[in-house]
Formats: structure tokens, C-alpha cells, sequence
């Protein structure tokens, strides 16, 4: 079942602790970029399998 439009879920993630270290020193926020990179990968999926459906709906070009 989907929830809301806007209602938001927990994901965590293990790191190493010395990536997190070094994810310090510069100032990276790691829940922005983990949502960015899910979001992401989320809109590449969707759009490979809309991409697939079309091919097989769309009429073979070889022939």
C-alpha cells in the first residue's frame, strides 16, 4: 500500500566508520545525498521500463 504524497519513511545505511569520517572534513550530508541518489535512480528505472514497454508495443523496425 502507498502511502501519502509527502509522508516519508526511514531508510538507514551502515557505513565504514572512516568513510563517515571523511564524509565530515567537507561537510557532506549524507541523507541528502542518499535521497538524491535514490531519487535518481528511481526516475532511471521508471524511465528503462517505459522505454522497454514502448519497444514492445512499438512495431519491429527489422524486417
Amino acid at each position: 500500500m502507498v502511502g501519502p504524497l509527502g509522508e516519508k519513511v526511514t531508510v538507514s545505511v551502515k557505513i565504514p566508520h572512516e568513510l563517515r569520517q571523511r564524509m565530515r572534513e567537507p561537510g557532506i550530508n549524507p541523507s541528502e545525498v542518499l535521497r538524491k541518489a535514490i531519487e535518481e535512480e528511481v526516475r532511471k528505472r521508471s524511465l528503462e521500463r517505459l522505454r522497454s514497454a514502448v519497444e514492445e508495443l512499438s512495431p519491429s523496425s527489422a524486417g
